[in-house]
């Protein structure tokens, strides 16, 4: 069953918002409104519509959910697909799925948090907050571990499809806490799932709290974001997808043929809930987007500070920043946001700040094409 959230706009102008795209909003609101009285949806949905359908043939993907914000209020949630085909469950706005390294982003608002209030300095060495971490041949930062360039290594092998279950963030740094470092801090940019364990750690010295409890009473909780949470081995969620790994036989352009797709093997991601182990709805990500367009959360000047580019030693900007990747739209138009990559599950997670734009997708299947080339080709259907 199709499922569409549209909230009348509060709004109908700003300074500086270009009429064009006020009537465009306002338009597209009002016919999904009326949805349920006549048939004929707005073009610019059908478009989308079609995209994802598209997107899904193409690339054998069983389920996926899209929810879009545009000018701060959401005027698309809906479904694709199967939460699970042997059940023949539908996907809603509501199913959650696994929404892997976008985990970074929504941990990186508590450690905003933590920055405004004073409790966590960014530039002091790690070991002042988790004084059980092995000092290296160099010291490393917050800072460091959250732009990816203080040189803890990522993944190796298959680390990724780890059954082992972490009890707290400090025995899951154990994978990697004897390990040297790649090269010396600030040198180069190396994208590190394993330093956001780090980090996390860092948060729990900072705050005096289990690093879980911290995010659902500051994070969570303030912003509404119900779907969000751990995924625990031990416990059931509602409206949880189930998981499948897809392989194509062979390719032929943009079209995969013979695919076999099968449900994927179980893991435990209790070892990376900061930098990869949390699942949601599409709706609390874009809801968490929607936090970052005002300063009703967190102050402008730290939203600045956390989405800016990181710089090397060198001078070389890496593009990411605190929790935030950042980019540019195919006009020009400068996205922050963040993609994830989990066992059986993908994400894509955009803001165009200019535009006050959301979007966020998310997928019951890995791998399978690029979520950030259909998230752009979608939020181009809203933004002409």
């Amino acid at each position: 069953m199709v499922n569409r959230t549209v909230p009348f706009p509060e709004e109908l102008s700003q300074p500086g918002r270009k009429e064009i795209r006020e009537l465009k909003r306002v338009l597209i609101a009002g016919f999904i409104l009326i949805s349920g009285l006549f048939s004929n949806e707005p073009d610019i949905l059908n478009d989308a519509a079609k995209m994802v359908r598209k997107f899904m043939r193409q690339h054998f993907i069983p389920g996926l959910s899209i929810t879009v914000a545009d000018q701060g209020t959401i005027v698309w949630s809906e479904g694709f697909g199967f939460a699970d085909r042997r059940n023949r469950e539908r996907v809603t706005p509501e199913t959650k799925m696994r929404i892997g390294s976008v985990s970074k982003t929504v941990t990186a608002a508590g450690a905003a948090l933590l920055y405004d209030q004073e409790l966590l300095d960014l530039d002091e060495p790690v070991q002042q907050y988790v004084p059980y971490f092995p000092e290296k041949r160099w010291p490393i930062t917050t800072r460091q571990l959250m732009g990816h360039i203080s040189g803890i290594r990522h993944y190796r092998e298959n680390e990724m499809l780890g059954d082992r279950f972490y009890p707290n963030v400090q025995d899951g740094l154990e994978i990697f806490s004897k390990d040297t470092l790649l090269f010396k801090p600030e040198t180069e940019y190396s994208y590190s799932s394993y330093a956001w364990n780090l980090v996390s750690s860092v948060m729990e010295g900072a705050a005096g709290e289990d690093f879980l409890m911290f995010m659902e009473r500051n994070v969570f909780n303030p912003l509404e974001m119900h779907s969000i949470s751990p995924e625990h081995r031990d416990s059931t969620l509602l409206h949880l997808a189930t998981f499948y790994t897809v392989r194509p036989i062979f390719n032929i352009g943009d079209y995969s043929f013979f695919k076999m797709r099968k449900e994927s093997e179980h893991v435990d991601n209790s070892y990376k809930w900061a930098g990869g182990g949390f699942v949601s709805n599409t709706r609390d990500l874009v809801l968490f987007g929607l936090s970052h367009l005002d300063d009703t959360f967190l102050k402008p000047e730290i939203i600045e500070m956390w989405q800016a580019s990181q710089v090397t030693s060198e001078g070389e900007k890496t593009n990411y920043g605190l929790g935030w990747r950042s980019g540019e739209t195919k006009t020009g138009l400068r996205w922050v946001g963040h993609s994830g990559g989990s066992v059986g599950g993908r994400a894509m997670f955009v803001i165009i700040p200019e535009e006050r734009f959301v979007i966020a997708i998310l997928v019951n299947s890995s791998p399978g094409g690029s979520l950030e080339e259909l998230a752009m080709d979608v939020l181009g259907q809203f933004l002409k």
